[in-house]
């Protein structure tokens, strides 16, 4: 039960940075450092105390490799764009794979590819429209957090809680 606990405080913590990032991006196409290194960090220590307290280091080392190749890919994106992609989300990245790593290697990759899918249906809805052309700025972090929330989402709170409940809990069910 209290793996379960551990698994639902850290999938709210996420959710609520996530939303805080995603909104603050869309307003002023920002994300701001402070926001990001708080949500990291209470999203991470639910996830290292699950470690810690099973001794199964699969979730940890997942997630690590989830943030490794998030971050590098927006990191080469970034450097590719020469800043069309914001540092911002390159650090936003680096939480988002470890969190959706945590769960499993196909949904950190799973919420890289549904973030950009996103953000081009966009860029096209904005063509189509006449609202913008090819150099209109989209910001991407809400699209990464959508991204992200659809890659966990066959392992919701929900499913957690009933799975604790049924005692049958293993944080991991993504």
């Amino acid at each position: 039960m209290l793996l379960a606990l551990l698994g639902l405080l850290a999938r709210l913590c996420f959710l609520a940075t996530a939303l805080a990032v995603a909104r603050t991006d869309l307003l002023s196409f920002h994300i701001p450092d402070k926001i990001l290194g708080l949500g990291a960090a209470l999203t991470a220590l639910p996830l290292l105390a699950s470690t810690l307290l099973t001794s199964n280091w699969d979730g940890l080392n997942q997630g690590l490799r989830g943030a490794w190749l998030s971050c590098g890919a927006y990191l080469l994106l970034h450097l590719l764009t020469r800043g069309g992609i914001g540092f911002g989300d390159v650090k936003f990245a680096l939480l988002i794979g470890l969190y959706t790593g945590w769960h499993s290697s196909t949904a950190a990759i799973t919420a890289l590819a549904l973030a950009f899918v996103g953000a081009g249906l966009c860029g096209i809805g904005h063509l189509l429209t006449n609202t913008g052309d090819r150099h209109t700025e989209i910001p991407l972090a809400p699209w990464m957090a959508l991204g992200a929330a659809l890659a966990v989402a066959p392992a919701d709170p929900l499913t957690i809680a009933t799975a604790a409940l049924n005692g049958t809990s293993h944080y991991r069910l993504g």
